[in-house]
């Protein structure tokens, strides 16, 4: 109990003190939470590559939103989430690459095949990417697309590790 200036003073001998109850976080929602909220920005840079945009600044979308959607189902952010957060975001963005490779990929055969598959170049792109030389350029989208989503997620991890900081210090 704190009085007026907030100093800490001992209940008196039989007074009834309620127990401080914390929820702890729930780190397997907060992964379905973050892998939810990564799904709305993989959606956002599908939608707005076929649109033919450049579509790297939505990964600070997919970013705010997995870090929220983890919060939301965890009810807590931690260090731990933070770190399973980064997990989920690298898979994601890796996976958002690979699909808005494949839809261009799809768009560009079809114009010259009938029997091609969405499926078939989902399964062969890294062939098809090796047979046209353009590796680099995967790879360098895929760091663009992860310098984005680093920079998106950087205001909140940075905020969580001073919570957890501070909360160190006051213990």
């Amino acid at each position: 109990m704190n009085d007026e200036y907030g100093y800490y003073q001992a209940p008196e001998p039989g007074e009834w003190v309620p127990p401080v109850y914390e929820e702890p976080e729930h780190y397997f929602l907060g992964a379905l939470g973050a892998i939810g909220g990564a799904l709305i920005g993989v959606a956002a840079i599908l939608l707005i590559g076929l649109a033919g945009f450049v579509a790297s600044f939505c990964g600070v979308v997919m970013a705010v939103c997995a870090l929220k959607g983890y919060e939301m189902l965890a009810k807590k952010m931690s260090v731990k989430g933070v770190v399973i957060t980064s997990v989920v975001l690298v898979v994601m963005t890796l996976f958002a690459q690979y699909m808005d490779w494949t839809i261009d990929f799809y768009r560009a055969y079809t114009k010259y095949y009938d029997d091609v598959s969405f499926g078939l170049i989902f399964w062969n792109l890294p062939y098809m990417i090796a047979q046209v030389g353009e590796g680099w350029r995967f790879l360098l989208d895929f760091g663009i697309l992860g310098l984005f989503t680093a920079l998106g997620a950087g205001p909140r991890v940075r905020q969580v590790m001073a919570e957890q900081k501070q909360n160190q210090q006051n213990m």
